[in-house]
């Protein structure tokens, strides 16, 4: 049991890896993927939750998220302090997921229609 699931663990590593190396017309695919998910978890959420939820929701998701990649970008026996290059990381990461979900709140007030009150 204990073995499989330290391969999970460290094939999951590897797909983030790879998947951090991965560039879009230029711009890294992490930064796409945080903004993108940032963005469609708000709109969804939004609709169901309302805005004040849905930033909560998000807001939680980042978080987790990038203490899971604290976890798995380093070994467990070796969790050290986060290296300048980890910090730019994850303020890049919450940063673009912020992004995406004001974005997201953004467009959803600009496409309400205006009341016709004159």
């Amino acid at each position: 049991m204990i073995e499989t699931l330290i391969q999970v663990a460290r094939t999951m590593r590897m797909m983030l890896y790879r998947l951090s190396s991965t560039r879009v017309l230029g711009i890294d695919v992490d930064v796409v993927l945080h903004f993108g998910v940032a963005f469609f978890v708000f709109r969804w959420s939004e609709k169901r939750f309302g805005a004040r939820r849905a930033a909560w929701l998000v807001a939680v998701l980042i978080v987790a998220k990038e203490i899971a990649d604290l976890f798995f970008k380093s070994q467990l026996r070796y969790i050290r302090r986060p290296t300048p290059a980890m910090l730019q990381d994850i303020l890049t990461d919450v940063l673009t997921g912020v992004a995406g979900g004001f974005l997201a709140w953004f467009l959803r007030r600009r496409a309400r229609p205006r009341s016709a009150t004159a």
